[in-house]
């Protein structure tokens, strides 16, 4: 295995930084540090490596991949980061067997007391995975705390990822035999009527994490909206201040972990348009608010040869499949896209 150097530019800005003294000694490409020495706060170093380390997770380097899991959760850049890391860390473990040290390092997230919201989505998806329910539930109250905490009116205004989590915990309670809550029924209501009304994107991220076999062509194609619907659309689907970039990057980051757990089968994805989505799952007898209802779209119209159906990964040569006029590898296929 051949070491890279940490050799830093004169006056970077790292040459303090534990997380960077931790780094030595592993195989990292001169191009990764390079980018990392290039950024000046601790907390854009840490996503630039947290992408690499997806990356590498994504190619089935995970050794490579759990290194640099540990070093963020050892010196985490921004707590958040570091807890992401953690996650990240566990759900590799576990996925290479060692589910021992992965029970481990969860549940010392989850007893430390100052989980964040965003990690502990992803640790309760975790959880409810293998089948820990109330472990899941302590999570998933964690990451919606800022909406159980307030009005239940306010529900049918969250963003849709938030509201995704919301939902998971309804479904999550109703599991543990628990009776509905006004929480879970405001957020099974608003949940519903959004996805009815305009399609969502919380509805790509229940249907990407179904993990489907290998099949048909179309099998694993995602329908997501086009660049042009955002002018119209898009501000009911992304959070406030987010753009389609953001959009397109967390569909990009979701296909990644789909290919990872399903390495086997095909994906392609298809832009379109909520006005074409909503027409034609009535002519199909088909229920907009169901995720189900977008993989049976996409399957049909890439069987059918429309020509928008665009395999992934492409090429990182090759024009990003978002459209957004750059090539894959400096748009969506960049481990640094923001």
């Amino acid at each position: 295995m051949t070491e890279h150097t940490l050799a830093w530019p004169s006056g970077s800005p790292v040459g303090g930084d534990p997380l960077i003294t931790a780094l030595r000694g592993l195989d990292l490409p001169p191009d990764l540090l390079e980018e990392v020495a290039e950024e000046k706060s601790p907390r854009e170093r840490g996503h630039v490596l947290l992408g690499f380390a997806l990356e590498s997770e994504f190619q089935e380097c995970s050794e490579t991949a759990r290194q640099l899991f540990r070093a963020l959760r050892e010196h985490p850049p921004t707590p958040e980061l570091g807890q992401i890391a953690s996650v990240e860390l566990a759900q590799s473990l576990r996925e290479s067997g060692d589910e021992a040290e992965a029970d481990r390092i969860g549940d010392e997230l989850l007893r430390s007391g100052d989980l964040l919201e965003e990690p502990a989505a992803h640790l309760g998806e975790g959880f409810q995975e293998i089948g820990r329910l109330p472990e899941a539930l302590r999570c998933f109250d964690i990451a919606c705390r800022t909406l159980l905490e307030g009005n239940v009116e306010d529900i049918a205004g969250a963003d849709p990822l938030l509201l995704d989590v919301l939902v998971r915990r309804a479904r999550t309670r109703a599991a543990l035999g628990m009776e509905a809550d006004a929480h879970d029924e405001a957020a099974a209501g608003a949940a519903r009527a959004a996805m009815r009304r305009l399609w969502g994107f919380s509805l790509h991220v229940q249907a990407l994490r179904q993990g489907l076999s290998a099949g048909l062509p179309g099998e694993n194609v995602q329908l997501l909206l086009s660049r042009e619907e955002f002018g119209r659309a898009g501000k009911q689907v992304l959070p406030a201040g987010e753009g389609p970039d953001s959009y397109y990057r967390t569909a990009e980051n979701l296909l990644r972990e789909h290919g990872h757990r399903h390495p086997e089968a095909r994906r392609g994805v298809l832009l379109t348009g909520v006005e074409e989505v909503l027409g034609a799952a009535p002519e199909q007898d088909l229920d907009p608010a169901e995720p189900e209802t977008y993989l049976t779209l996409a399957r049909a119209w890439t069987v059918g040869g429309d020509p928008r159906a665009l395999a992934w990964p492409p090429e990182r040569g090759q024009a990003c499949w978002c459209a957004s006029g750059r090539t894959y590898g400096e748009c969506c296929g960049s481990p640094s896209a923001p």
